[in-house]
């Protein structure tokens, strides 16, 4: 234990000349958290509707969570359409029958319609939630993404990022040959492995620390602080298993650091981590579905959706991957050294 404390504790002290990098690090993840929770509240809003009544009306007929209405007693300029302050006018008649005037398709059409008639008011709510609502040139605006999925998909590539540079600690002992003076040395080789691991693990502690600020804030951010705990302790032990693994093979850390970033980048992105990815080629389909990434996509999804449990074997797969990487590059420098 004392040889695990010494190490962590030197590790901790050599992260002070890349304190500013951490620090920046820390800082655009903040902002990714922000960024992710005010996309799903755009996500979450299909369209802003002036509903206009005589004034005897003083509220509307029907105000669904994903529809913004304001209520007015005269219709706005139709230029108010063409700059996007209001994506459709909803004109009450006397016989209570409603008129829709928009610039949007007629899909859009048809669903505002059906939102503000009663009878109609479950099936349009079906087809909004479904994210069959389309844009203003008629491109489907695609399938809406919870918070807690959007802000997971956020952080991934920045928390793999960043525990991947936190392992400069091990880049530079084997780069330096502390890793020759180690074996010659009474310690424990599983012990300085494991002060890395654990070291470049705490440095991201301080993304969980923001969302549970956001939490007493009142933000809504979607899933459990405990949910969070497991989605980026699962998270950093992947990156620091990546990392381990090509800084077993590649001799110099900054070749393995920018091959790594790229690597972690492409994967990111094409496993649905800034939106949300539907490959239609069944290659590249079976491409990305081994990729970790994917796997922490799918199960936050299921997380959202209240099916964890039933997706548990992609977390379990996301953290077998880890391991297996882990054990590669144990087995390697144990041979190597």
């Amino acid at each position: 234990m004392n040889t695990f404390l010494t190490i962590l504790a030197n590790d901790y002290r050599r992260t002070v000349s890349r304190l500013s990098g951490t620090i920046i690090m820390t800082i655009v993840m903040f902002v990714m958290i922000l960024l992710a929770v005010y996309i799903t509240g755009l996500q979450q809003i299909k369209g802003h509707i002036a509903y206009i009544a005589d004034k005897t009306v003083v509220s509307v007929p029907a105000h669904p969570e994903y529809m913004e209405v304001t209520l007015l007693h005269e219709q706005p300029p139709v230029s108010s359409l063409y700059k996007l302050t209001y994506d459709a006018f909803v004109t009450q008649k006397p016989d209570g029958s409603i008129t829709v005037k928009t610039l949007r398709n007629n899909k859009f059409k048809t669903m505002v319609a059906a939102l503000f008639t009663p009878h109609s008011a479950a099936a349009a709510a079906a087809a909004a939630d479904s994210g069959t609502s389309t844009g203003n040139s008629g491109v489907p605006s695609g399938t809406t993404r919870s918070t807690g999925v959007n802000i997971t998909g956020f952080l991934l590539m920045f928390l793999l990022m960043q525990a991947f540079s936190n392992m400069f600690v091990f880049a530079d002992d084997k780069e330096q040959g502390q890793l020759v003076r180690i074996a010659m040395a009474p310690v424990s080789f599983g012990t300085y492995i494991t002060a890395h691991c654990v070291y470049s693990l705490s440095l991201i502690v301080p993304a969980w620390l923001m969302l549970a600020v956001l939490r007493l804030c009142g933000v809504g951010i979607g899933f459990t602080l405990a949910e969070y705990a497991l989605l980026i302790l699962v998270i950093g032990f992947s990156g620091v298993s990546f990392a381990l693994l090509l800084n077993t093979f590649i001799k110099k850390p900054d070749n393995a650091n920018m091959f790594g970033n790229a690597a972690i980048m492409l994967a990111s992105l094409v496993s649905g981590s800034f939106y949300a990815a539907t490959p239609e080629h069944s290659f590249f389909n079976i491409v990305v579905r081994i990729l970790p990434q994917k796997g922490i996509m799918d199960f936050s999804r299921a997380l959202a959706s209240g099916t964890a449990v039933q997706h548990a074997g992609q977390l379990l797969y996301v953290v077998c991957a880890a391991v297996a990487m882990l054990a590669v590059s144990c087995a390697v420098l144990k041979k190597r050294r």
